[in-house]
């Protein structure tokens, strides 16, 4: 059954504790919908800098059936990347409305 749900959305430019109660909104919105979803900011390590944590982000994404893009996506220089990733592998692409 394909239902692995990445979420994606902007972390830096919003601050983190910020970021983890949107991420965890948008895991229970996916949880709602019936997919499983892949929180990389759960596995976020102290002092990891952006490209390592891109690195880890991106692996995981690539073990994803479609990628959930938070409102905001568009101004976060990763989650544009994970976007168009997505798209090029044919994943389904879920925007938060």
């Amino acid at each position: 059954m394909k239902n692995k749900c990445y979420i994606s959305g902007p972390i830096t430019n919003i601050g983190l504790s910020v970021a983890i109660k949107n991420f965890a909104k948008s895991e229970a919105t996916l949880i709602m919908g019936g997919l499983i979803p892949v929180n990389p900011i759960k596995e976020e390590e102290p002092g990891a800098d952006w490209l390592e944590c891109m690195r880890r982000d991106i692996k995981m994404l690539m073990d994803c059936d479609c990628i959930y893009m938070q409102i905001g996506w568009e101004e976060s220089r990763g989650a544009r990347i994970e976007h168009d990733l997505a798209k090029a592998l044919g994943l389904s692409v879920i925007y938060e409305k």
